[in-house]
């Protein structure tokens, strides 16, 4: 027997060729419990207790586990507007396939590679048009009766570079050019580890600081900051009117709370053992340099400046989430609403190249702890959790969403629970620092405005 996350049926992979999502779920089996499927990882502090609570948890629900299947019906986001960062690959790619293919919205999937960003819309099309061709061969008659319909998904691609707040601009104008709204803005770019010889070979990119031992952006922002969660904080600022028009539409108005800003963490924001630390110099922005020089970041200093770019992705959400429901207590109702989620352990490209080095591969093998672990979730799986914040309709503003097993299964609301979400989740001080320090590195203010679209406040 193998994992039940990892198991697939012969020839099935997802959306692609002439297979389905169904009949990938229809395989899984959500209630059974297999541990003879393990694999050797980096593990972090975290999985030594998460490896307790997803042996100890209890016997899945069958009848409620989250699935396309039974959650999702064919064009149930038709005519919706959803905007995802990092979509031309991994999770971010599984999440616009069933969004655009099954749920039919129009999907814009952003990337700071251009030529993967076609190559990612070129995909999805194609799964479109191979879906529409199907359908063909069905009698009309069949398809009234059992009420098949084409999917009236669509997807384009744009530009956008995180690492880069001119680029953020640049992008938040072409977008409002070509789309007036936007109805759920995903977040999901992120990066885990640096590649030290892309850096020294491309100085227009990043920049190190070689005293410091810090990465930074041509902005001066330490990297994990500004791709992780500094990026997409301002990207939301910029496409505030958008989502603020999405909302006061009518459709916006008949469902409260289905224009939606969806955050992308990590069960590493446990890293982030004191929290944020505001007083880190990694907070200082410095003009980055022309050089190309690089110097080795300790390990230790990635793996926490990762969980700290992830628990302020979490804390971000937090505050949002409060600002939205004090408008709302005032009866200045605002139809948006925040949420977040993390999809566990998934087996995707950003993972396989944070795990190309000697030294990893030489802890996975020493760490006992990841003996036991079971393996990651391929990308169709583990993006569950995010697709379940953009389409289900009993997603609450300021919810947390995660796999049942902690580290693999399917998604659930984790909020407050043990292991999922760390102390400093709900950390009022420290939201309200972030936001402050936030507007100070973007050069901007982020006002929550409501009702009517707000002109640009720079």
């Amino acid at each position: 027997m193998s994992c039940p996350c990892r198991k697939r049926a012969p020839g099935t992979t997802g959306l692609d060729g002439n297979s389905n999502y169904t009949d990938f779920y229809k395989k899984l089996e959500p209630e059974s419990k297999d541990f003879s499927h393990f694999d050797f990882d980096t593990i972090h502090h975290y999985n030594r207790m998460t490896i307790l609570e997803w042996l100890c948890c209890p016997k899945r629900n069958t009848e409620s586990t989250w699935t396309i299947e039974k959650h999702i019906k064919p064009n149930c986001m038709q005519g919706q507007i959803v905007l995802i960062t990092g979509g031309s690959s991994g999770i971010g790619l599984e999440t616009a396939k069933i969004l655009s293919c099954i749920a039919g919205a129009c999907v814009v999937i952003c990337s700071s590679d251009k030529e993967k960003v076609d190559q990612a819309v070129t995909k999805i099309r194609n799964i479109i048009r191979a879906k529409k061709k199907e359908l063909e061969d069905i009698r009309p008659v069949t398809r009234r009766r059992k009420n098949i319909q084409p999917t009236a998904g669509k997807c384009f691609g744009l530009e956008c570079d995180l690492a880069s707040l001119r680029s953020i601009r640049k992008f938040s104008e072409e977008f409002k050019k070509k789309f007036d709204r936007v109805n759920v803005l995903v977040h999901n770019a992120g990066v885990m580890r640096f590649d030290t010889g892309a850096a020294a070979s491309s100085s227009s990119t990043s920049d190190t600081n070689a005293s410091k031992n810090i990465f930074r952006t041509v902005d001066g922002i330490e990297r994990f900051t500004q791709v992780n969660y500094l990026g997409g904080f301002y990207l939301t600022k910029l496409l505030w009117n958008p989502l603020l028009r999405a909302a006061n539409s009518t459709y916006g108005q008949e469902n409260p709370g289905a224009v939606r800003v969806v955050l992308t963490t990590s069960l590493s924001h446990w890293e982030a053992k004191r929290g944020v630390d505001f007083s880190d110099e990694a907070w200082t922005k410095e003009v980055a340099g022309s050089g190309s020089s690089t110097a080795a970041t300790s390990i230790t200093k990635e793996y926490n400046k990762h969980g700290e770019s992830k628990l302020m992705a979490l804390l971000f959400m937090r505050k949002l989430a409060q600002r939205l429901e004090e408008k709302n207590k005032r009866k200045r109702l605002v139809n948006i609403s925040a949420t977040c989620c993390h999809v566990g352990k998934a087996e995707t490209n950003l993972r396989k190249r944070s795990s190309q080095t000697i030294l990893n591969s030489v802890l996975q093998f020493l760490n006992p702890v990841s003996w036991f672990l079971p393996s990651p979730m391929p990308a169709e799986q583990a993006c569950l959790s995010q697709v379940l914040c953009c389409v289900d309709e009993d997603v609450q503003n300021g919810s947390f969403y995660g796999p049942d097993h902690v580290v693999t299964g399917f998604p659930v609301e984790v909020s407050g629970r043990k292991y999922h979400e760390s102390s400093f989740a709900n950390n009022e001080a420290q939201m309200d620092e972030l936001w402050t320090k936030s507007e100070k590195l973007i050069g901007e203010k982020f006002f929550v405005s409501t009702g009517a679209v707000v002109p640009e406040v720079r």
